[in-house]
């Protein structure tokens, strides 16, 4: 997984920012935001990423606090942009 302390300290100062970020958006219900703001994380980081805010992202699905059609309407240009860059 980390092949050294030092790679895992870096991995982990690069990748707090953006997450916090995601999560503020969540927070305030900026689900838009959250979306591609969760995207770009998921693509640029690792799956523990995809997995944090896929689960904060199903919670909202379920509680009904945003729409299938909101997440796939943000989720897929969001997701296919951040893949193709």
């Amino acid at each position: 997984m980390c092949n050294s302390y030092h790679h895992c300290l870096t991995l982990l100062v690069s990748l707090l920012p953006i997450v916090l970020l995601c999560l503020r958006f969540w927070l305030l219900q900026q689900h838009g935001y959250f979306l591609w703001s969760a995207a770009a994380a998921v693509v640029v980081f690792r799956s523990e990423v995809a997995i944090l805010l896929g689960l904060v992202l199903l919670g909202e699905l379920w509680s009904g606090r945003v729409s299938l059609g909101k997440v796939l309407g943000h989720g897929l240009p969001a997701g296919l942009l951040c893949l193709g860059t």
